[in-house]
């Protein structure tokens, strides 16, 4: 049986103040967040990318509210499977790998890395390659050979990039790259 909060997040669509309203209700009623984390990580209930649409925005705004859920995110991340999915996910652990406020376990960032390794590689998304090549830039400097992969992934992929937005951000990370190598 559905919970009354599973059916009102299950009616949202993806306009921002319907996601806004959602994370209010989640700051407000912080009970609700377990129940919150686990849909989004039931990666066979259509619902859980809802979930994840607001779990992004809690942790863009507060990730420290989203501590203790963090092991069990990271475990199912590969899971995602469809780009409605890998977009949310991508920029939650873009923010867990850039938080000043929560420290990844070794574990956690190896998960981490797999799973935006593989999406990195496959999309053809702008928003989901940009997420997750920050999340690796971001790790890669506790884990150098993620920086390396990345660097030659990038240098041999900008000559295929057909998009401004893959190119901008293949410049930028090639920037970057070289401004840490030194």
């Amino acid at each position: 049986m559905k919970t009354a909060y599973y059916t009102s997040l299950s009616k949202i669509k993806a306009y921002r103040e319907q996601r806004d309203l959602q994370k209010e209700f989640i700051y407000n009623n912080s009970d609700y967040l377990p129940e919150l984390v686990k849909i989004a990580c039931n990666y066979n209930d259509k619902t859980h990318q809802k979930a994840l649409w607001i779990i992004e925005l809690i942790c863009e705004e507060h990730i420290e509210l989203f501590t203790e859920y963090v092991a069990e995110f990271c475990a199912i991340l590969k899971q995602y499977k469809k780009e409605s999915s890998q977009r949310p996910a991508s920029r939650i652990c873009k923010f867990l790998a850039t938080s000043k406020k929560i420290k990844l376990k070794l574990q956690e960032q190896e998960q981490i890395i797999e799973a935006t390794l593989d999406w990195f590689i496959a999309t053809d998304k702008s928003a989901i390659f940009n997420y997750c090549a920050e999340a690796l830039f971001a790790l890669g400097k506790e884990h150098n050979w993620v920086l390396i992969e990345l660097q030659s992934f990038l240098e041999k992929d900008i000559a295929q990039s057909a998009t401004p937005g893959y190119i901008y951000t293949i410049k930028d990370l090639l920037r970057k790259l070289n401004k840490n190598s030194k």
